[in-house]
């Protein structure tokens, strides 16, 4: 009887641990770090196409501080907004994981999660720095300081209708950016101008997301850009304003010596692009699966432009090689 009690018990453990540990990773996003690896690729591609070596090393340690920080952003953003979130519209880009405010998890270890996510970033930070990389190690130490200042107070830059141009900061240029430090140092022109396409892009996505929680943001007192124009023709507009700053931004590449082909970066965000203008301007976000649909063309806007980019310099850096 006691051998089948036990049993039961270490059952009952064993099961409670999966639940955890599912919990965890449905608040760690994962798939949201495809964006981090998309802008490190990105960066460390141009620096190939410029002619720099490649370094294993180097860019694992970029891509490292740029995940973990990634990650940091994850389980911070999900405690401080644990209260807002509760009356969101869910969906599979928007509105936070739901575990803290299911109660699936206790707030605290997503706060502890944010500080180990931090500390390992940091360290990878410290190995570029010691590794004869420091700008790139600057770059990092600017992608933790943003990430952190989005969603956490006192500057909590999310609810002051500024967390969309940090975001556009962060993603857009800092991480492809860091990771392109770590290969080649000082970016060039080249450099900055690739992130223009990626960084208008995502500047698209923040609003796409952030259009299913307008309700919920302006209850719980988020000043989100969404909130405070209150317009679905303004944010139509700004989202078709992003696309053409993205277009925009291949033709400054281009100018700055880009291969040709990254204007397929142009052409590959048109289609979600635009499907989200008349979504938006017909107020889809209001529905259900309009919600959902709304988001995910934001975050295909994103990664589309960042992967034909990517594509475009490291296709050419392989054939001129």
């Amino acid at each position: 009887m006691r051998e089948g009690a036990g049993a039961l018990l270490w059952a009952a453990k064993a099961a409670n641990v999966l639940v955890t540990l599912a919990a965890f990773a449905r608040l760690s996003r994962p798939l949201f770090l495809g964006g981090g690896v998309l802008g490190g690729a990105l960066g460390t591609a141009v620096a190939a196409f410029e002619g720099h070596p490649f370094a294993w090393g180097l860019y694992a340690l970029a891509q490292t501080a740029i995940s973990a920080f990634q990650l940091m952003t994850h389980y911070a953003n999900d405690f401080f907004d644990r209260d807002g979130d509760r009356g969101g519209s869910r969906t599979l880009f928007s509105g936070g994981s739901g575990v803290l405010s299911e109660s699936a998890l206790r707030p605290r270890l997503a706060l502890r999660a944010a500080l180990a996510a931090l500390a390992i970033g940091l360290l990878a930070t410290f190995a570029l720095a010691a590794g004869g990389r420091p700008l790139a190690a600057a770059f990092a130490l600017a992608t933790a300081l943003g990430a952190w200042i989005y969603s956490a107070p006192p500057l909590r830059l999310v609810a002051r209708g500024l967390g969309e141009l940090d975001a556009v900061v962060v993603v857009g240029l800092l991480v492809p950016l860091c990771a392109y430090a770590a290969q080649a140092g000082v970016p060039t022109p080249l450099a900055l101008a690739a992130s223009a396409p990626g960084a208008a892009a995502m500047f698209g996505l923040m609003l796409a997301v952030e259009l299913p929680d307008r309700a919920a943001d302006e209850a719980a007192g988020k000043r989100t850009l969404i909130v405070r124009w209150d317009s679905p023709a303004v944010c139509a507009l700004a989202i078709a304003g992003a696309l053409g700053a993205s277009a925009a931004g291949v033709a400054l590449a281009v100018a700055c010596g880009a291969p040709r082909t990254l204007a397929w970066a142009g052409v590959a965000g048109l289609g979600p692009g635009i499907a989200l203008v008349v979504a938006v301007s017909r107020r889809a976000y209001l529905r259900p699966r309009g919600a959902a649909l709304v988001a995910a063309a934001g975050v295909a806007l994103f990664a589309l432009v960042a992967l034909a980019a990517t594509l475009a310099f490291a296709l050419r850096a392989a054939a001129v090689a």
